[in-house]
């Protein structure tokens, strides 16, 4: 738990927004899946407010991880 409550302490805007009706209006016993379970959470966060665009994301992990490697954009 305190590591979702770290992330969400740096939470901002729209992100913060869409956390804040299940961290202030829960019921106990009630707590979404996310709450305890830091993995959980990760996905409800990037689920939700990851990139549009994974292949670009994909793209750019592997030229930081071979910068020698030409990569093909779109083959």
């Amino acid at each position: 738990m305190w590591k979702v409550s770290f992330t969400l302490s740096f939470l901002k805007g729209i992100a913060l927004t869409w956390f804040k009706p299940d961290l202030l209006d829960a019921i106990p016993g009630t707590d979404p899946t996310w709450a305890n379970n830091y993995s959980e959470f990760v996905i409800e966060l990037t689920t939700n407010f990851g990139p549009h665009n994974p292949h670009l994301l994909l793209v750019l992990h592997w030229q930081r991880e071979e910068p020698s490697v030409p990569i093909l954009l779109y083959p």
